[in-house]
Formats: structure tokens, C-alpha cells, sequence
């Protein structure tokens, strides 16, 4: 029986957090709409690499938001900084692989995603 509270517990937490996060999200997409949503993202991160240049995730989040965006050359730029850092994120190299796909740089994008199962 107590093993099954703790259960039920552990989902209910899981399911507030989600809805919390969900919550977060909607808040920010109503106050600033889809396309500023991304913009806001992109100058969070570049204030952040303004104070840390080294940071990989801080890279790797701006690329995303890149992407999301469709600026395909600023997200590879991104990515390509994060694997300076730290040549084994995989993460990176996948999403480096699909900015590249998005361009049509098939061949890069092979060697990318080559290096994601590498690292994986």
C-alpha cells in the first residue's frame, strides 16, 4: 500500500511540474507572440556568452532558437562553437546535421550526423 502512495506521489509531482512548465510556456508565448518568443531566447543567450563566452549550452540553447527560427547559418554557427568547446556533444552534432540538411549541405550533414552516433 505504501509503495503505491509513493507511486501516485511521484506521477502527481510529475504531472504538476508539467503543468507548470506548460503554464510557463503559455505566459511567455502570450506576452510576447511566437516570433518574439525566439528573439527574446536568442538575446537571453547571447547575454549570457556576454558574460561567459565558453559556455557550451548557452550555444547550443541559441542554436535551437536559431533553428526554430529558421536561420539555419547562425544555428550551424552555433552549434560549430559548442563543438570547439566540447567536441563530443553529441546533441550538437545532430543538430548541426539537420541545420545543414535544412541547407541542403547533404554531404556535411552526412559527416554530422556520422559523428552524433559517434558521440552517442
Amino acid at each position: 500500500m505504501a509503495d503505491k502512495l509513493h507511486k501516485f506521489r511521484v506521477m502527481l509531482l510529475i504531472m504538476l511540474i508539467l503543468l507548470l512548465f506548460s503554464c510557463a510556456k503559455l505566459m511567455l508565448y502570450i506576452e510576447y507572440g511566437d516570433e518574439h518568443t525566439y528573439e527574446y531566447r536568442i538575446s537571453h543567450y547571447t547575454e549570457a556568452l556576454e558574460k561567459n563566452p565558453r559556455d557550451a549550452k548557452a550555444y547550443y540553447n541559441r542554436g535551437i532558437a536559431h533553428g526554430e527560427k529558421g536561420q539555419w547559418e547562425e544555428a550551424i554557427s552555433d552549434y560549430t562553437r559548442v563543438l570547439e568547446i566540447d567536441p563530443e556533444k553529441a546533441g550538437a552534432w545532430c543538430k548541426k546535421g539537420d541545420a545543414l540538411k535544412n541547407l541542403g549541405k547533404y554531404p556535411e550533414a552526412i559527416k554530422a550526423y556520422n559523428n552524433f552516433i559517434k558521440f552517442t
